[in-house]
């Protein structure tokens, strides 16, 4: 299955041509996570309309270990009226251990170093991240760990905790709507290709919050189309 921007539709391959992206589904670990999810994560995967404000977002920490870890940068941006605008966050949280995962993210001490004249107090990055999103609803391609690690970082700054509930996943959303094709791989790469949206650099926050709110974008438009053919 592939996305036409021509047409605004999805059309199958043929199996035997074998598309990069499929892999059966016994064997995605992601897509194996998702479907033993109880109803409470269902929130997840709910689609908002086409014409509301929200917050994609992305982040990158130390590792997974939620308490040992910590976020070290984040960034969104804001989609508003199915417009994509030019109002950015970034921001760089000081790290308080060793800086791990330095090959994924490519944050290094030396980040830090040659930022050091610019960089905010951490509590007040976060304030401005909590003015920048309001109460709109946030996206990320899979946000589970946003979720802990942006909520620890304001629990030790004294700020109030985003309630998870204010998360939308793009990979949930993307599963949801299309579970019943034979195209398996759901990472942010896979759903980048499928719609046929310029992959750019995996693991650098100002890229992979852009891919994500592209994704949202198609994702919420196909179901304005859908909706008018009913």
């Amino acid at each position: 299955m592939y996305y036409d921007s021509d047409d605004g539709e999805f059309h199958d391959y043929d199996v035997d041509d074998g598309y990069d992206d499929y892999i059966p589904e016994s064997k995605n670990k992601m897509v194996q996570m998702i479907k033993k999810e109880g109803p409470e994560m269902q929130y997840l995967s709910e689609f908002p309309s086409l014409y509301g404000r929200y917050v994609a977002i992305d982040a990158e920490f130390t590792g997974l270990d939620e308490k040992e870890d910590q976020l070290l940068e984040l960034a969104a941006c804001e989609i508003k009226g199915g417009v994509i605008t030019n109002k950015r966050f970034h921001a760089y949280i000081k790290p308080r251990g060793e800086i791990k995962g330095t090959e994924l993210h490519g944050i290094t001490k030396e980040t830090y170093e040659k930022l050091s004249d610019e960089l905010l107090d951490d509590k007040k990055n976060l304030e401005n991240f909590l003015e920048f999103v309001g109460d709109s609803l946030i996206f990320a391609h899979n946000p589970t760990k946003d979720i802990v690690f942006i909520n620890k970082e304001l629990k030790l700054n004294g700020l109030k905790e985003i309630d998870p509930k204010q998360y939308r996943c793009t990979m949930r959303m993307y599963y949801k709507k299309y579970e019943h094709t034979y195209i398996k791989k759901i990472n942010l790469e896979a759903c980048c290709n499928i719609f046929h949206i310029d992959v750019k650099d995996k693991h650098k926050t100002s890229d992979d919050f852009e891919n994500a709110e592209k994704i949202l974008l198609r994702l919420l438009q196909k179901k304005k189309k859908n909706k008018k053919k009913k």
